[in-house]
This record gives C-alpha cells, sequence and structure tokens, in this order.
C-alpha cells in the first residue's frame, strides 16, 4: 500500500515550515487490540511538544478529544472496510498541530459526495445495516466531526485527514487538559 501527505493547505496550517514529523503505522489484523497502538500515539504527541510523561506535565494532553478522532476511525475501518483490507495510519506533527491520515483499500473515501459531506461536516444520516456490528449511530457525527478542527478528503487516493490544532488539545503550561478519559494511579503510565 502506497503511503500518504496530507495536502499543502494542511500541512500550512500545522506547521510553519512545512516539514512536519511524519510516522506511519500499518494495521493488518482487524481482531486486533489497538490500545497499545494508541497510547504510542499519546506518548508521540507528547514527546514531540514536550509534554514530559510525569502525572503533573502529561495531563496537558486532551486524550479524549485526541482518542476520539483516533479510535473512531480505526472502528470504522473495522466495521467497514474491505475484509482483507490493510489501514495505513498516519501521524503528522507540525509546531501548529497534529494531522491523522488513514487509508485503507475500500472505495469509500473515493466519493466525491462522501468528501463533500466529510469535509463540510454534513451529518451522517444513511447507514449500511449490514456492517454495523454493535451499534446504530454514527460516531462520525459524535466524535470525529466535533473533535477535528478541520477534515479533509483526498478522494483520488481515498485518504481521510483529521486535523486537531495544538491550541484545543495542549493546555497551556500549568493548567490541565481534559484528560479524564484515563484515571491516574500513581505510579502508572498511560
Amino acid at each position: 500500500m502506497k503511503l500518504f501527505m496530507p495536502s499543502k493547505n494542511v500541512l500550512e496550517k500545522i506547521c510553519s515550515q512545512g516539514n512536519p514529523l511524519v510516522h506511519y503505522d500499518i494495521y493488518v489484523n482487524k481482531e486486533k487490540d489497538y490500545s497499545v497502538f494508541i497510547t504510542g500515539l499519546f506518548s508521540e504527541i507528547c514527546n514531540f511538544y514536550r509534554i514530559g510523561l510525569n502525572e503533573v506535565t502529561k495531563s496537558r494532553l486532551s486524550f479524549q478529544k485526541v482518542i476520539y478522532v483516533y479510535s473512531e476511525a480505526i472502528k470504522n475501518w473495522v466495521d467497514h472496510a474491505p475484509k482483507e483490507s490493510d489501514l495505513v495510519a498516519g501521524l503528522f506533527l507540525g509546531d501548529f498541530g497534529v494531522c491523522y491520515g488513514f487509508k485503507d483499500k475500500g472505495n469509500y473515501f473515493k466519493n466525491k459526495k462522501i468528501k463533500y459531506q466529510y469535509e463540510n461536516k454534513i451529518e451522517i444520516t444513511e447507514f449500511d445495516q449490514n456492517t454495523l456490528k454493535t451499534c446504530c449511530q454514527s460516531g462520525v457525527n459524535e466524535y470525529l466531526y466535533p473533535n477535528s478542527d478541520i477534515i479533509e478528503v483526498d478522494s483520488k487516493k481515498g485518504v481521510l485527514y483529521c486535523v486537531q490544532f495544538k491550541k484545543n488539545i495542549i493546555a497551556p503550561e500549568g493548567e490541565e487538559g481534559n484528560s479524564y478519559f484515563f484515571k491516574r494511579d500513581k505510579g502508572k503510565g498511560f
């Protein structure tokens, strides 16, 4: 599967110099427990923005917003992508924000209507009942849209990009973010 990069527009929004730190994960097993990868994602963001991994400083990251976007995209891949589909997830870190990119072997994001709907955050009301495993609501409406500052779809390559600006996921020095998703236990990491 070919790797990908966000558009010039996205790179200009997240990077002052246009050169983000780039990392790709390739998911090949839909039955896997992805919590290990998500923990690594938090560490990469904390390290890039020099938020220490101690209990005081790491609470500046809004874990809830990050996990809502990243895990919703992975959940959608597990639930809806072709059976033998791999997922390439890209993480693009810039001094102004984070961009997540998601590409599988399906054609969903190659559809111009879907591109328009996602980029304009238009509510998703159509569901394929045959692919829904656990629920019948759209996590895109509830999690992806409100927690992404920018959504861009490359319909030629079939890639979904979700951007979160640093100011919306990192609390200022000396303040805590909304890390309530994880209960902090003394001596334990994420």
